[in-house]
């Protein structure tokens, strides 16, 4: 491994209430990855974190139940303190790492256990996008591609201007928009997509791999919180930062959205891989 990447990015995995699922899940695939990563935990529950993973995984946060958003501020800098350039912001409920034609290759007799896949499927997706950010400066993330949504055009490597959902690699300058520590614990991965667009850059979308998570929107973690409050608060903060974004009204556990099909500035293009 080169390094240089291996010193200037890190696989950061924040993670609350969740010792057993991240073993079953995120865990279960970075611990095969040739590049770094590091579980960042709430004091109160760093002793039971400790019970599973090594010291050397682990980073304690400096404070309890403040949510996704202090994590990722405090992540942001503690990389920045690190000389870690990229990170993949991944959630700790990870189930799956796909390839586009992966039938395929079951078909074909080949064992596709996790191993397998972070060495075939994680790690070059990783590769790939290191290899775009640092050769692109103007593109500043890569948002991934959820493995029910791979229908688009295999020819196409990459594609620009795809919202970040809420796993990403991404620029460490970018990953917490606010430098006010203000945190909108709802529709953070949108926040930090519009964030980089609005200042002229662009995010990237790699069209070949795939990967999974746990139920959507599932509770618990460190990202639980009273959603519809949030998305209202969030909503207000947002629209006063980015006063052409548009919303819709959802019935969801929430009551809006951003639109991005009414937001002309986030229109998708292609690009070449």
């Amino acid at each position: 491994m080169d390094k240089m990447i291996s010193e200037d990015f890190l696989i950061a995995i924040p993670s609350r209430s969740r010792v057993n699922l991240l073993k079953e899940g995120a865990h279960s695939f970075v611990k095969h990855s040739q590049y770094p990563y590091k579980v960042f935990v709430e004091p109160n529950q760093y002793d039971d974190y400790r019970k599973v993973f090594r010291e050397d995984e682990l980073v304690q946060l400096d404070e309890n139940d403040l949510g996704l958003c202090y994590a990722k501020a405090f992540i942001q800098d503690y990389c920045l303190s690190q000389g870690i350039k990229f990170v993949f912001k991944m959630d700790d409920d990870l189930t799956n790492v796909r390839v586009r034609n992966m039938s395929a290759l079951k078909k074909g007799g080949k064992t596709l256990d996790r191993k397998f896949r972070t060495e075939n499927f994680l790690d070059p997706l990783i590769s790939e996008s290191l290899s775009l950010l640092r050769e692109n400066k103007e593109i500043k993330g890569v948002s991934l591609q959820y493995g029910n949504e791979m229908w688009g055009d295999p020819k196409i490597r990459w594609i620009l201007n795809k919202r970040f959902q809420s796993s990403y690699i991404i620029d460490t300058d970018f990953l917490f928009p606010y430098p006010q520590h203000i945190y909108n614990q709802c529709f953070e991965d949108f926040d930090t997509f519009f964030n980089i667009v609005d200042k002229g850059f662009y995010v990237a979308r790699n069209e070949i791999y795939g990967v999974d998570f746990g139920k959507i929107n599932g509770p618990g973690g460190i990202n639980d919180f009273k959603r519809r409050e949030q998305a209202n608060i969030a909503k207000e903060n947002m629209s006063k930062r980015y006063p052409y974004l548009k919303w819709k009204k959802v019935e969801k556990d929430w009551d809006w959205e951003p639109d991005l099909r009414r937001t002309k500035e986030f229109r998708s293009i292609s690009i070449d891989g």
